[in-house]
């Protein structure tokens, strides 16, 4: 099923701004004379690597990114911004144990960077972890609210694990985030599709019908609702089969009525 970007594509922070807060903080020690003003050659030449391994990730040069990575944490081992790229960079090779290790070591170094938990979170998920998954994207969640790809993979995980509930309630919110996006519709259409109250029903027919709508129009919101004709052909199937549910949960409950 379709998951939110951590998930499709890899996702990368900037944290070149934790690179340079450590460089701001060297400076202003050295300033101060703490270190008889001269700064520890192994801190210069750790974000040197850390600097060159993000000009390699840019050019796409992964192995030699994460040569430069390790480096980087060998001179440093609490560099927690090398860490995550290194983490990053594992996970877009696929070796999602060494991911998932370079990732922790960034959580434990930064327990409140909601990035660092929400990409643990999403590599926990590609190695079938679901509760430790929900874990962390859950506490990103909690430290970021409006991260829009967290909240996704959180709900798709909660999907996975069979809590329609919560899965539901987290699409809702990411839906309201950001409305133009199909990625959440998509999966609350999904997750939706397991339930089977009317209420349930109906609410997927307007799932199905928004994630054809943002793509027939290219992600953006048309100034009145697309007639359903003008949608692809199995959006038209899907919302058909969907009313016809509605229509059907309808009658079975006039009748029980009386």
């Amino acid at each position: 099923m379709p998951v939110a970007g951590r998930r499709a594509h890899a996702r990368v922070y900037p944290w070149e701004i934790m690179a340079f807060r450590f460089r701001f903080v060297m400076a202003a020690v050295v300033a101060g004379g703490l270190l008889g003003g001269q700064a520890p050659a192994w801190a210069d030449e750790a974000a040197a690597h850390y600097n060159l391994g993000l000009q390699l990730k840019r050019q796409g040069k992964n192995a030699d990114a994460i040569a430069e990575m390790e480096k980087a944490i060998k001179l440093r081992s609490d560099y927690a911004a090398a860490h995550f790229s290194l983490g990053n960079l594992w996970r877009v090779q696929g070796e999602y144990g060494k991911a998932a290790g370079e990732l922790e070591e960034a959580v434990k170094l930064q327990p409140q960077d909601p990035s660092a938990h929400a990409n643990l979170g999403s590599v926990y998920l590609r190695q079938k972890r679901l509760d430790d998954g929900i874990k962390q994207l859950a506490t990103a969640v909690s430290l970021k609210p409006d991260d829009y790809e967290a909240l996704v993979s959180l709900g798709v995980a909660y999907r996975q694990k069979g809590d329609l509930p919560q899965a539901v309630e987290v699409l809702r919110k990411a839906t309201v985030l950001r409305p133009t996006e199909p990625a959440a519709w998509t999966n609350l259409g999904v997750a939706l599709s397991k339930t089977a109250d009317k209420e349930g029903a109906s609410d997927r027919t307007w799932a199905y019908y928004k994630r054809a709508e943002l793509k027939t129009t290219g992600g953006k919101v048309p100034a009145s609702p697309l007639p359903a004709a003008a949608l692809p052909g199995w959006a038209q199937g899907a919302i058909c089969r969907a009313v016809r549910k509605v229509s059907r949960a309808a009658s079975t409950i006039s009748r029980a009525i009386g």
